[in-house]
């Protein structure tokens, strides 16, 4: 078998750190933040998937940025409910969807930048 389908890239307990990065390459990874000022990170996968669970975190200052780069795979993104999302990425036979009611008054903003190509963010509470 050339490509054998693992977990990999994951991590047992949520990060307090206040940027995240990581990347899923032919597999499947994910990560948790549970920083009390969440600043954003990077997140990509190619050939794979990646989920960043942001559920246990609090923006700093009201805001965070998260670029999200995917080809031929897909990056999930849990957002908390009370927070706004902003998408400024782009998507070339691909898809970007938000399966969430925004916030009335939200307590912070995600901005959400990056490109898909062939393949999906998907963004969730």
């Amino acid at each position: 078998m050339l490509f054998r389908h693992r977990r990999a890239g994951s991590s047992g307990a949520p990060t307090a750190d206040d940027e995240i990065n990581f990347a899923s390459l032919f597999s499947e990874s994910s990560q948790a933040a549970a920083s009390d000022r969440f600043r954003g990170g990077n997140v990509s996968a190619t050939f794979g998937s990646a989920e960043l669970d942001l559920r246990n975190a609090e923006a700093a200052d009201g805001a965070a940025t998260v670029n999200a780069s995917v080809l031929f795979g897909q990056v999930t993104l849990r957002v908390p409910s009370d927070w706004a999302v902003d998408v400024r990425s782009s998507a070339t036979f691909g898809s970007i969807e938000s399966e969430r009611t925004e916030p009335s008054e939200p307590r912070a903003t995600l901005t959400v930048t990056g490109s898909c190509l062939f393949g999906g963010i998907v963004i969730t509470s």
